[in-house]
Protein backbone atom coordinates (compact mmCIF):
# COMPACT_ATOMS: atom_id res chain seq x y z
CA UNK A 1 0.00 0.00 0.00
CA UNK A 2 1.35 3.33 -0.99
CA UNK A 3 0.59 6.38 0.55
CA UNK A 4 1.05 9.97 -1.27
CA UNK A 5 1.11 12.24 1.39
CA UNK A 6 1.55 16.21 -0.75
CA UNK A 7 3.45 18.21 2.14
CA UNK A 8 2.81 21.64 -0.42
CA UNK A 9 -1.13 21.05 0.18
CA UNK A 10 -0.57 20.79 4.11
CA UNK A 11 1.60 23.68 3.59
CA UNK A 12 -0.56 25.59 1.63
CA UNK A 13 -3.41 24.74 4.31
CA UNK A 14 -1.57 25.79 7.45
CA UNK A 15 -0.09 28.99 5.92
CA UNK A 16 -4.24 29.83 5.23
CA UNK A 17 -5.15 28.76 8.75
CA UNK A 18 -2.25 31.19 10.09
CA UNK A 19 -3.07 34.00 7.67
CA UNK A 20 -6.84 33.73 8.91
CA UNK A 21 -5.66 33.66 12.29
CA UNK A 22 -3.85 36.68 12.53
CA UNK A 23 -6.27 38.46 9.82
CA UNK A 24 -8.98 37.85 12.81
CA UNK A 25 -6.18 38.65 15.47
CA UNK A 26 -6.24 42.04 13.74
CA UNK A 27 -9.62 42.63 13.41
CA UNK A 28 -10.35 41.98 16.97
CA UNK A 29 -7.63 44.27 17.69
CA UNK A 30 -9.19 46.71 15.49
CA UNK A 31 -12.34 46.81 16.70
CA UNK A 32 -11.19 46.91 20.69
CA UNK A 33 -9.30 49.84 19.80
CA UNK A 34 -12.28 51.80 17.93
CA UNK A 35 -14.62 50.94 20.98
CA UNK A 36 -12.02 52.03 23.29
CA UNK A 37 -11.92 55.21 21.16
CA UNK A 38 -15.75 55.59 21.36
CA UNK A 39 -15.38 55.24 25.78
CA UNK A 40 -13.25 57.98 25.04
CA UNK A 41 -15.22 60.48 22.81
CA UNK A 42 -18.66 59.57 25.01
CA UNK A 43 -16.17 60.57 28.24
CA UNK A 44 -15.03 63.75 26.27
CA UNK A 45 -18.83 64.63 25.29
CA UNK A 46 -19.98 63.89 28.92
CA UNK A 47 -17.10 66.04 30.43
CA UNK A 48 -18.38 68.94 27.57
CA UNK A 49 -22.09 68.75 29.00
CA UNK A 50 -21.08 68.75 32.20
CA UNK A 51 -19.02 72.12 31.91
CA UNK A 52 -21.85 73.40 29.55
CA UNK A 53 -23.97 72.99 32.66
CA UNK A 54 -22.12 74.16 35.51
CA UNK A 55 -21.60 77.22 33.07
CA UNK A 56 -25.42 77.82 32.18
CA UNK A 57 -26.03 76.91 36.29
CA UNK A 58 -23.68 79.34 37.33
CA UNK A 59 -24.84 81.91 34.53
CA UNK A 60 -28.52 81.71 35.30
CA UNK A 61 -28.62 80.67 38.89
CA UNK A 62 -31.20 83.70 40.31
CA UNK A 63 -33.45 83.20 36.87
CA UNK A 64 -33.47 80.23 35.07
CA UNK A 65 -35.32 79.62 31.50
CA UNK A 66 -38.79 77.91 32.00
CA UNK A 67 -37.44 74.51 30.88
CA UNK A 68 -35.01 74.40 33.18
CA UNK A 69 -36.64 75.48 36.53
CA UNK A 70 -37.17 71.81 37.93
CA UNK A 71 -33.79 71.20 37.21
CA UNK A 72 -32.26 74.25 38.87
CA UNK A 73 -35.16 73.90 41.68
CA UNK A 74 -33.44 69.40 42.03
CA UNK A 75 -29.75 70.98 41.99
CA UNK A 76 -30.26 74.00 44.64
CA UNK A 77 -32.12 71.18 46.59
CA UNK A 78 -29.20 68.92 46.62
CA UNK A 79 -26.76 71.96 47.45
CA UNK A 80 -29.13 72.88 50.26
CA UNK A 81 -28.73 69.04 51.49
CA UNK A 82 -25.18 68.64 51.33
CA UNK A 83 -24.33 71.94 53.38
CA UNK A 84 -26.63 71.16 56.14
CA UNK A 85 -25.17 67.62 56.03
CA UNK A 86 -21.80 69.40 56.29
CA UNK A 87 -22.84 71.47 59.43
CA UNK A 88 -24.24 68.25 60.84
CA UNK A 89 -20.35 66.85 60.31
CA UNK A 90 -19.15 69.49 61.24
CA UNK A 91 -21.43 70.04 64.82
CA UNK A 92 -20.57 66.12 65.59
CA UNK A 93 -16.71 67.00 64.94
CA UNK A 94 -16.86 69.58 67.75
CA UNK A 95 -18.25 67.37 70.07
CA UNK A 96 -16.28 65.94 72.71
CA UNK A 97 -16.01 61.96 72.25
CA UNK A 98 -18.18 59.91 74.41
CA UNK A 99 -16.35 57.67 76.49
CA UNK A 100 -17.28 55.63 79.81
CA UNK A 101 -15.21 54.93 82.25
CA UNK A 102 -15.82 52.26 84.45
CA UNK A 103 -14.01 51.88 88.22
CA UNK A 104 -14.44 48.13 88.86
CA UNK A 105 -11.32 46.75 90.35
CA UNK A 106 -11.53 42.80 89.60
CA UNK A 107 -9.27 40.06 89.93
CA UNK A 108 -8.32 38.11 86.23
CA UNK A 109 -11.20 36.07 85.92
CA UNK A 110 -13.52 37.53 88.24
CA UNK A 111 -16.82 38.63 87.85
CA UNK A 112 -18.92 41.02 90.01
CA UNK A 113 -22.22 39.68 90.88
CA UNK A 114 -23.61 42.93 89.98
CA UNK A 115 -22.22 43.15 86.52
CA UNK A 116 -25.59 43.95 84.65
CA UNK A 117 -26.57 46.79 86.93
CA UNK A 118 -23.34 48.41 86.67
CA UNK A 119 -23.67 48.12 83.23
CA UNK A 120 -27.11 49.71 82.97
CA UNK A 121 -25.74 52.31 85.60
CA UNK A 122 -22.80 53.13 83.26
CA UNK A 123 -25.20 53.16 79.85
CA UNK A 124 -27.83 55.43 81.73
CA UNK A 125 -24.96 57.52 82.78
CA UNK A 126 -23.96 57.72 78.79
CA UNK A 127 -27.42 58.58 77.73
CA UNK A 128 -27.75 61.33 80.05
CA UNK A 129 -24.65 63.09 78.79
CA UNK A 130 -25.48 62.87 75.00
CA UNK A 131 -26.03 66.02 73.83
CA UNK A 132 -29.85 66.47 71.77
CA UNK A 133 -28.90 66.88 67.97
CA UNK A 134 -30.44 70.16 66.68
CA UNK A 135 -32.96 69.47 63.56
CA UNK A 136 -31.95 70.17 60.22
CA UNK A 137 -33.84 73.12 59.13
CA UNK A 138 -36.94 71.87 56.91
CA UNK A 139 -36.45 72.22 53.23
CA UNK A 140 -38.58 71.79 50.30
CA UNK A 141 -38.09 68.35 48.60
CA UNK A 142 -37.30 68.48 45.20
CA UNK A 143 -39.48 65.83 43.41
CA UNK A 144 -38.37 62.84 42.43
CA UNK A 145 -38.75 62.84 39.17
CA UNK A 146 -35.25 65.47 38.83
CA UNK A 147 -33.60 63.61 41.50
CA UNK A 148 -33.31 60.78 39.44
CA UNK A 149 -32.62 62.72 36.18
CA UNK A 150 -29.64 63.86 38.19
CA UNK A 151 -28.85 60.34 39.33
CA UNK A 152 -28.65 58.90 35.85
CA UNK A 153 -26.20 62.05 35.22
CA UNK A 154 -24.22 60.72 37.60
CA UNK A 155 -23.17 64.02 38.81
CA UNK A 156 -21.13 63.83 42.39
CA UNK A 157 -20.40 66.36 44.88
CA UNK A 158 -17.05 66.68 43.05
CA UNK A 159 -18.50 68.25 39.90
CA UNK A 160 -19.16 71.00 41.77
CA UNK A 161 -16.72 73.74 43.24
CA UNK A 162 -16.70 74.38 46.70
CA UNK A 163 -17.73 77.74 46.17
CA UNK A 164 -20.89 76.27 44.73
CA UNK A 165 -22.02 73.97 47.44
CA UNK A 166 -21.62 77.36 49.90
CA UNK A 167 -23.23 79.50 47.69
Amino acid sequence: MSMNIDFDAIKDTVVNIAQSGVAQGKKVATAAKLKADNMAQRDAIRKAYLAIGKQYFAAHRGEPDEEFVQLFTAVEYAMSAIEANNAELAAMKAEPDVSVDVDVEMQAGEVPDDLETLIEQEMEQADAAEVEETPVEEQAEAPVEDAAVLAEEDVTEDDFAEEDIQN
